[in-house]
């Protein structure tokens, strides 16, 4: 028997793609995954919906935050998603050789009350060519500091490849459901990566999942062809860290094994479940008395507990390369103290007296 995705849950939106794409190689940053599955979060989950390929998909600042975007930054960050993410591709393995197909057709972005004058403009368009001219309009001011630099709303059009869209819609077997609220505040997209593969083998009948992945499989999935290319250094900086992110940030309770063949390493056995609630209900506990010790510290003392070592390895990839925050040790501080003191429960993955007693990150 079949099984087809018919439900929506607007509380936990519900991502569903093809086991194929779970599998693909492709290299994104966190803010390009966000972007991707608010799109397939979009996308009909019953094979009863037509689907048009010309249809477009909306993102908006609001859905960004949603999944983990610091406010102050959205627009910025969503700006800089959008113009990276015109280049990506899923590469797929078949029996006859890789598929390469881009994921987007189209992406445009465009201000909110830009958005809003246009659709004025063309009320009776479907996918009006007037409509979509001016919005490419826009995106080439976009280029303009002025512009580039606002803090304006913004709404992103995005139209996903029509070779695409079947890996999307009308699944009725081989696909995985991501539910994006389990680990929308990841912040490495390793994590994110390892956390489809793992969701592709939860099965709600049983009570404990795992699955069995080579290690030439992930690192081709990850495109780290020139990265991390001794086990060790794999070990360390992708599973470990996207395990302990796992164990830290979703419902989900996670270990590992390396298997080996002959004298290698080959392979990555991943083991998992739905934490226990009484287990989760003593995390929460922690995580109040954790909070309410980062609120009695001063602003002193978070700034040497934001430029510890500990620290910038735990929480470095919540803010973009490009990001001023980015380029200097002061700008660092200041930007991460604001953060913490405005949403302390995002910084919970250690007790706050181990970055105080950490030694302190070089200036930059």
């Amino acid at each position: 028997m079949t099984t087809v995705v018919t439900s929506t849950n607007n509380k936990n939106p519900l991502a569903v793609m093809h086991n194929d794409l779970v599998r693909a190689s492709y290299d994104m940053t966190v803010n390009e995954l966000r972007l991707l599955l608010i799109v397939l979060s979009q996308m009909p989950k019953s094979e009863n919906e037509e689907f048009d390929p010309n249809q477009p998909c909306y993102v908006t600042k609001e859905d960004f935050v949603r999944l983990g975007v610091e406010p102050k930054n959205v627009v910025r960050e969503i700006r800089t998603a959008c113009k990276l993410m015109r280049k990506k591709e899923f590469r797929i393995d078949t029996p006859v050789g890789e598929l390469i197909y881009p994921i987007f057709d189209s992406v445009l972005n465009v201000k909110d009350e830009v958005y809003k004058k246009l659709k004025d403009k063309y009320p009776n368009s479907k996918y009006d060519e007037e409509f979509i001219r001016e919005l490419r309009l826009y995106n080439l001011l976009d280029v303009l500091d002025i512009v580039a630099n606002s803090d304006a709303n913004i709404v992103v059009r995005m139209v996903i490849h029509r070779e695409v869209v079947p890996y999307l819609v009308k699944l009725r077997k081989n696909f995985t459901k991501l539910y994006l609220d389990e680990f929308f505040t990841f912040s490495s997209s390793y994590s994110f990566r390892i956390y489809f593969m793992m969701m592709q083998f939860r099965d709600e009948k049983k009570a404990k999942w795992w699955c069995k992945i080579s290690l030439k499989d992930l690192r081709n999935a990850l495109m780290l062809e020139d990265k991390y290319k001794a086990n060790k250094d794999l070990k360390k900086w992708v599973i470990e860290a996207a395990i302990d992110e796992i164990n830290n940030k979703s419902p989900i309770e996670a270990s590992y094994e390396l298997e080996m063949t002959g004298k290698k390493y080959t392979h990555l056995i991943l083991k998992y479940q739905l934490k226990d609630k009484k287990k989760s209900k003593s995390i929460d506990v922690f995580e109040s008395a954790e909070i309410t010790s980062i609120k009695r510290l001063t602003d002193k003392q978070l700034a040497r507990a934001v430029h510890s070592k500990k620290f910038i390895a735990d929480y470095n990839g919540l803010i973009a390369a490009q990001n001023p925050a980015n380029q200097s040790s002061g700008a660092w501080i200041s930007h991460m103290v604001e953060w913490v003191k405005k949403d302390p429960k995002r910084f919970t993955k250690r007790p706050m007296q181990e970055y105080l007693d950490d030694e302190q990150a070089p200036r930059f």
